[in-house]
């Protein structure tokens, strides 16, 4: 089988487990992180610093966010249901991840 099929298959695959999954709110918070506040965010939280911390409805008022975390601490699954939820608010929302703009092109990694 092409490459290209296998791909479409495995993406219609992961669109279909998508519609069927369900996510439980967890509440994160996020840290700012600059050049001057660039400690670790994880001893921040056991010193009782997260006073400051974002979350998701302030992350939604930026205009640019990046989000760093380790591989398979749910980031997509966190992006997946927040454009679920502006959809079904009546705004605007899409995902697209990083690789598969850069394989395929934007237009394509949307859908």
């Amino acid at each position: 089988m092409p490459d290209g099929r296998r791909r479409q298959d495995r993406n219609k695959a992961n669109a279909n487990h998508d519609l069927l999954m369900t996510t439980k709110n967890l509440n994160r918070q996020f840290s700012n992180w600059d050049e001057i506040n660039n400690g670790d965010p994880e001893l921040y939280q056991y010193l009782d610093q997260t006073r400051h911390a974002l979350d998701w409805a302030a992350l939604l008022e930026r205009r640019r966010v990046v989000i760093l975390a380790e591989a398979g601490s749910g980031k997509s699954t966190e992006f997946k249901e927040q454009c679920r939820l502006a959809v079904a608010r009546g705004e605007f929302g899409f995902f697209a991840t990083v690789r598969e703009t850069a394989e395929r092109g934007f237009d394509a990694a949307l859908g």
